[in-house]
């Protein structure tokens, strides 16, 4: 009887499993118990949260100094809750260049699928002038942390289309036409590599 007993409660906790399949109409801030995330972690308040770490760190002199937050890593080790949420904040006109430069390095723990929706997003927002170009710069190669996520995925079919756009783009200055043509060759990320080989960092 025990035998059986402990065979049906296994039956019942496959059953449980099967059942927990994502809703297609879920928007991927709400999908976060399906992709390996804390499904009882508690999200903040995102654009109070970023405003109040841009107060802090205003005066900081150094981007990495947002390491020392606790508010800003409580964001950034749950980057992939925000994306809608920083979508919506680097689409709003009334926030500033250091502002949502604190937003772009709150999401750089973000899954890659993720990070490349805030990165399409940006390059139409820098297409119709509504974002700086040095702000889709440091989307595209942040000047924080070691995770570079567009220059270390330039294979990706769909970075590379994103790449190709903005360098072919009008308002895209020599500059940045540069950087992006050293990402799409490999140059820039071996680079990095041999960098990080040389200092006896792993990425």
């Amino acid at each position: 009887m025990k035998i059986n007993f402990y065979i049906l409660l296994i039956c019942i906790f496959y059953i449980g499993c099967s059942n927990t399949t994502p809703s297609p109409n879920a928007k991927p801030d709400s999908i976060h118990k399906f992709t390996g995330m804390d499904s009882n972690y508690q999200k903040v308040k995102y654009i109070e949260t970023i405003l109040r770490i841009d107060q802090k760190s205003e005066n900081s002199g150094t981007w990495d100094a947002l390491f020392a937050d606790k508010d800003f890593i409580n964001i950034y080790e749950h980057s992939s809750y925000y994306v809608d949420s920083a979508i919506e904040f680097l689409s709003d006109e009334k926030f500033n260049l250091h502002q949502k430069t604190v937003c772009v390095y709150s999401m750089q723990r973000s899954e890659l699928e993720n990070y490349i929706r805030l990165f399409k997003q940006s390059a139409n927002l820098f297409e119709n002038e509504k974002i700086p170009e040095l702000l889709l710069n440091r989307i595209i190669s942040p000047t924080f942390g070691r995770r570079k996520l567009i220059i270390e995925n330039y294979n990706n079919v769909t970075i590379k289309g994103i790449l190709q756009n903005i360098s072919n783009g009008k308002k895209t200055s020599q500059e940045l036409k540069t950087v992006i043509e050293k990402i799409l060759s490999g140059e820039y990320w071996n680079n990095i590599k041999t960098s990080m080989k040389e200092n006896g960092e792993t990425n």
